[in-house]
C-alpha cells in the first residue's frame, strides 16, 4: 500500500503539492495534522492496520485519477496464511467502504479460492477472469512476428514444436525463439532459414537461460540416489491435460518414452506409482500434487513447460498433442 501511494504522488511536482496542501487545509477524510503533513511532504506514513491502508487508499482515490487501478502481480507467491487473510480483510473493507479504487490480482492457480484463500466471500467482492493457455495459432504468431522482424524464416514444423514444448506459456515461446535466432546469428554462414542445428542449439541454450528457480525445482525433484525421476516427470508433462491418472500416465506416456530409451531401466507400474508419491513430498520439492485417488498434476503449471524443454534437450519428444 505504501508503494502504491508513493507512486501516485508526482515526485517534485510543486503544483500538485500546493493543491494537496490546500485540500488538506480545507479538510479531507478526517485525517490528522501529522498524517496530512507527511503526505504533502511526499512522505508516506507507516501502515500498521488495515484501516490505515484504507485511509491511504482513499487519498489515492481522491488525488490520483477518476478510478485508479492497483495491480498485485505474482499474488500466488503469497503463501503465508496470515498475510493472505490480511489481504482478504483489506479487500472486504475497501469494498464495504466504497473506496474508489480497483484491484487486479494476477497469479497462477486452478481457482480463485486457491489464489486468494478461503477467508473471503469471493463472489461478492472479486470477479475472476481465467486466462487459458494460448492456442496453437497464437503461439505460432508470436514466433512469426519475431522472425519476420529480423527478415529470416522458420519452417512450420519448428513453429509447431516450439508451441508444443511451451505448453502455451508465452515466456517459453519467447525464450526458445530468441535463442534460436541467436543461434542463427552466430552461424558462420549467412543464413535466412532456421535449420535443425539452429533449433537444437536454441533449445539447449534455452535450458541454460531459463529461470534459476525452475532449474532448482527440477533438480531438487530429480537429482536423487535413483536417476529415473526425469522420465517420470516427462511422462506427467506429456499430455495436454493438466491433471492425469496414474494408469494413463504410465501406459500412454511413460512406456512410450522408455521405448525410445532402450538403455534405460524401465520401472514397473508399482515402482512408477511409488515415484509419483515421492514427487509429492518435500524431499522432492513437492513438484506435483495428488488430486484424489491416483490423480496427479504439477503444483505450478509453468513448471510443465520447463519439464518439456528438458525432455526435448535430451532428445525425447513429449507433448506432441496430435501434431505428430
Amino acid at each position: 500500500m505504501r508503494d502504491a501511494v508513493k507512486q501516485s504522488i508526482p515526485a517534485g511536482d510543486a503544483v500538485f503539492q500546493r493543491k494537496l496542501e490546500h485540500k488538506f487545509k480545507a479538510g479531507f477524510g478526517g485525517v490528522g495534522y501529522d498524517f496530512s503533513r507527511s503526505l504533502t511532504s511526499g512522505i508516506i506514513p507507516a501502515i500498521d492496520t488495515v484501516n490505515d491502508a484504507v485511509q491511504l487508499l482513499e487519498f489515492v482515490a481522491e488525488f490520483h485519477s477518476q478510478e485508479p487501478i492497483i495491480i498485485f502481480d505474482e499474488f500466488d507467491q503469497l503463501a503465508d496464511d496470515t498475510q493472505m487473510k490480511t489481504c482478504a480483510e483489506l479487500i472486504k473493507l475497501v469494498s464495504d467502504s466504497r473506496v474508489g479504487v480497483r484491484f487486479i490480482f494476477c497469479g497462477i492457480g486452478t481457482s480463485l479460492e486457491e489464489l486468494i484463500g478461503v477467508h473471503l466471500s469471493t463472489g461478492r467482492y472479486i470477479s475472476p477472469v481465467q486466462l487459458d493457455r494460448l492456442t496453437h495459432d497464437a503461439r505460432w504468431k508470436i514466433i512469426e512476428a519475431a522472425f519476420t522482424a529480423v527478415a529470416v524464416s522458420i519452417p512450420h514444423h519448428h513453429k509447431v514444436r516450439i508451441g508444443q514444448i511451451s505448453d502455451g506459456f508465452p515466456s517459453y515461446i519467447h525464450l526458445m525463439a530468441e535463442q534460436i535466432l541467436w543461434s542463427m546469428f552466430d552461424d558462420s554462414r549467412a543464413v535466412a532459414l532456421c535449420h535443425q542445428e539452429h533449433f537444437n542449439s536454441g533449445v539447449s541454450n534455452a535450458v541454460r537461460e531459463a529461470e534459476t528457480t525452475l532449474k532448482i525445482i527440477y533438480d531438487r525433484a530429480t537429482q536423487k540416489h535413483s536417476d529415473d525421476y526425469q522420465e517420470v516427470l516427462w511422462a506427467i508433462a506429456d499430455d495436454h491435460m493438466l491433471r492425469r491418472q496414474t494408469t494413463d500416465i504410465y501406459e500412454k506416456s511413460y512406456l512410450r518414452i522408455m521405448s525410445e530409451r532402450p538403455n534405460r531401466k524401465r520401472l514397473t507400474k508399482d515402482q512408477f506409482s511409488g515415484r509419483l508419491n515421492n514427487l509429492k513430498t518435500s524431499r522432492h520439492g513437492e513438484i506435483i500434487v495428488g488430486k484424489g485417488a491416483g490423480w496427479y498434476e504439477f503444483r505450478e503449471n509453468i513448471v510443465r513447460g520447463y519439464v518439456r524443454l528438458r525432455a526435448e534437450n535430451d532428445g525425447v519428444r513429449i507433448g506432441t498433442e496430435g501434431f505428430g
